[in-house]
C-alpha cells in the first residue's frame, strides 16, 4: 500500500475525494474524503495478475520510446505476444503495480489505475472449533500470507487466509 501510494505521489495518510462520472455507478467511496491508505487497503485488490487489456492501457499512457514497445509486446494479436504474456506476466503473477515498478516511464494516472483494479473480495472464514470440545466458545483460525512475490520482486503480503 505504501509503495503504491508513493508511486502516484501520495502518502498513505493523504486524503482524497473520489468523484464518479454522471451515469456511472461507483463501487468505491465517493463524495467524502478518504485516505489513500484506507482506499488501497480496504477497497481494491492490488495484487491481481495484470490482464492484457490493462497492459494495453498502460502502453497507451507511455510516451517513452524504449518502454512503450516493451509493454505492447505483451498485447499483440500474434502467438508470440500471447506466449510472452503467459510466461512473463501470468506465470509470474505480475500485477499492474509490479509492471509499473518494472516500467517506471509509464505515466498511468491514479484514477485509471483505480479503475483497473477489482474490488477487494470478501474473505470468508469457517469456525475451526467444535462445540463438543468447548460448547461455550468458538474459534476462527486465520493466517496472514507473507512470502516472496512470484514476480521475483519484493514480498507478497496477502490480506488474510
Amino acid at each position: 500500500v505504501d509503495s503504491v501510494a508513493r508511486r502516484f505521489g501520495f502518502l498513505p495518510a493523504d486524503q482524497i475525494r473520489l468523484q464518479v462520472s454522471e451515469g456511472r455507478r461507483a463501487q468505491l467511496p465517493v463524495g467524502n474524503a478518504v485516505s489513500v491508505g484506507r482506499l488501497l487497503t480496504e477497497f481494491v485488490e492490488l495484487q491481481q495478475v495484470a490482464t492484457r487489456k490493462q497492459i494495453q492501457i498502460m502502453a497507451e499512457h507511455t510516451r517513452c520510446p524504449v518502454t512503450k514497445p516493451k509493454l505492447t509486446a505483451y498485447v499483440g494479436d500474434d502467438d508470440a505476444s500471447a506466449e510472452r504474456y503467459r510466461t512473463e506476466v501470468l506465470a509470474k503473477r505480475k500485477s499492474v503495480f509490479d509492471l509499473l515498478e518494472e516500467y517506471p516511464a509509464c505515466e498511468l494516472p491514479f484514477h485509471l489505475y483505480l479503475e483497473m483494479l477489482s474490488l477487494l473480495a470478501p474473505r470468508y472464514y469457517s469456525i475451526s472449533s467444535s462445540p463438543a470440545g468447548e460448547a461455550q466458545r468458538c474459534s476462527v483460525t486465520v493466517g496472514v500470507v507473507e512470502a516472496p512475490a512470484s514476480s521475483g520482486h519484493g514480498i507478497y503480503k496477502g490480506v488474510c487466509s
